[in-house]
């Protein structure tokens, strides 16, 4: 009995030993080629393959997909669960124990191993959801600040609200987004163009953190009287990339397996709210000499994604105060993405603003934007303000796709230096806020067409229509100077939809008034000729 019990002891405790030692862990798995047989329609959605074409970029090895072979080969060992592939990377994440990743980096088609999780490190941080202070639910929101600050209400005014373009935000997670009150036309017009879990291998994004949420409201809420977001006309890719359980180096490759896909969905702006440089194995973190704009992962994943015509815009961090690493966090140092300060309503950096420069030198951040009071939609129609450069970049993003919906020949480098080029400080940049505020404005006028003119005078020409606001019908005054030779009058809605058209025809000059009783209630721009008004219709 003694020598069972004694045998027993030994046996429970070398199980326990192997228990530990043979720990599941996840791995990353570098190949060294692929097969480039392939038709890019085979990987590549048609608005993708359009992107490239566009903007003259070619198909690359990158762009072709994993080997099936290799993937096959490596899950044929026992007890290693797959979770995706990375085509910019040409490997894949594996789960398995020490002893099997040790197996799998000795096959002669497999160039390297990394460990990017552990899994009994804990962790209760989100340091990568870049806010600052907790949301305090307000009586009424007014979003009117932040877009003024960058010259939205310009754009908006011009009937511009990003229609068109795909903008993927990847964060961890959306919690309520799905009945949020600003959000509700996303859902009722189909502008959620596709969502995916990268954490959990699933399609329910409407879970696990509100921060996406936030961050997705300052784009494209639509609740006038309460919230506008700076690109709600939209449409969008929602993909949780951040595991806000742990902070893990496995969270870099996520982001880069969200840009993969939103490169293969055709997405033509990725707005991320995200970044790194601390983890929960401190053996991971980064150093200062990383911060060089092509060393990390996730760099890499935001160049990559950079090289293949999507305009990349990054949180540059709110860690301005902590003394170990005050600089813009990871990917941030990128040199062909927009990374986003914040700035108070002074328009100076706000104090928890991460500052450049990168390793190399470079101006860090690029631009900047109000990150102070952000008036946001929390869930249901809680319309909350918070602080940080997680909302900042996101008004940037809806500003750079209203400048794309302007003028879709610009490639996403044009675009980039136009918004770069408009910002307050452009000829004296500094590493606070980097080329300064953004203005749409300004953009326009550097893009240099005719429309510019037009969205800059009408407002100060309101006078020449009465009453305005209107009720049943309107009076045009036409000035003598003005050119109504085949011209025409239109009513759009801000969206810019026309909702009513006709000729001017021979008027000679005289006051003429137009019944509107069929127009609906709300805002609408009138344009007479070339030129344009903002009405209100009671």
């Amino acid at each position: 009995m003694g020598w069972n019990k004694t045998l027993f002891c030994i046996i429970l405790f070398l199980a326990q030993a192997f228990y530990c030692i043979a720990q599941t862990n996840t791995y990353f798995f570098e190949f060294k080629d692929k097969k480039q047989s392939q038709k890019p329609t085979h990987f590549l959605s048609n608005k993708a393959n359009k992107r490239r074409v566009n903007q003259k970029i070619t198909i690359s090895f990158s762009d072709f997909p994993v080997d099936n072979q290799y993937i096959q080969k490596v899950l044929a060992f026992e007890n290693t669960t797959y979770n995706y592939s990375l085509k910019w990377l040409n490997g894949i994440l594996v789960d398995c124990d020490e002893f099997t990743a040790l197996e799998i980096s000795s096959l002669p088609f497999v160039v390297s191993s990394k460990l990017v999780k552990t899994k009994n490190i804990a962790s209760n941080q989100n340091r990568s959801l870049l806010q600052v202070n907790k949301l305090s639910t307000l009586a009424y929101g007014n979003s009117e600040d932040q877009i003024k600050s960058i010259g939205v209400d310009k754009m908006h005014e011009c009937g511009i609200t990003g229609r068109g373009i795909l903008i993927a935000v990847f964060d961890g997670g959306f919690s309520g987004a799905d009945n949020a009150a600003s959000l509700r036309h996303l859902f009722s017009q189909n502008r959620i163009k596709y969502t995916y879990n990268i954490v959990e291998n699933s399609t329910n994004v409407f879970t696990k953190h509100a921060h996406g949420t936030n961050v997705l409201s300052c784009i494209a809420a639509n609740m006038p009287g309460n919230i506008i977001g700076t690109g709600y006309g939209a449409d969008f890719a929602l993909i949780i990339s951040e595991d806000v359980a742990s902070e893990t180096l496995l969270e870099e490759y996520n982001w880069m397996k969200a840009a993969e896909i939103a490169d293969s969905i055709g997405a033509d702006i990725i707005s991320s709210s995200l970044g790194y440089n601390t983890f929960d194995n401190s053996l991971d973190d980064h150093k200062l000499n990383e911060l060089d704009g092509k060393t990390t992962v996730i760099t890499k994943a935001a160049l990559i994604a950079a090289r293949k015509g999507i305009l990349v815009l990054n949180s540059a961090g709110n860690n301005y105060n902590d003394k170990k690493w005050p600089y813009i966090i990871f990917p941030s140092d990128a040199d062909s993405i927009l990374s986003v300060g914040a700035t108070q309503i002074d328009k100076t950096k706000a104090s928890f603003s991460a500052i450049g420069p990168t390793f190399d030198k470079r101006i860090k951040p690029d631009v900047a934007a109000l990150g102070v009071a952000i008036t946001l939609n929390n869930s249901g129609s809680t319309i909350t303000n918070g602080n940080g450069t997680s909302y900042s970049a996101p008004l940037i993003a809806g500003l750079a796709a209203g400048i794309w919906e302007y003028d879709s020949t610009l490639t996403n480098i044009e675009l980039l230096y136009t918004i770069k080029k408009s910002s307050s400080q452009y000829l004296t940049p500094n590493n606070e806020i980097g080329y300064g505020i953004p203005n749409y404005t300004a953009a326009i006028q550097l893009i240099n067409k005719e429309i510019k003119a037009n969205c800059d005078t009408y407002i100060n020409r309101i006078s020449e229509i009465f009453p305005n606001p209107i009720q049943d019908y309107i009076v045009i005054s036409l000035d003598k100077n003005q050119d109504i030779y085949n011209s025409k009058i239109k009513f759009l809605e801000l969206n810019g939809k026309v909702v009513m058209e006709m000729d001017l025809m021979e008027l000679n000059f005289k006051e003429n008034r137009i019944e509107i009783k069929n127009l609906k209630t709300g805002a609408y721009i009138l344009m007479v000729g070339s030129k344009m008004y903002k009405i209100i219709k009671l």
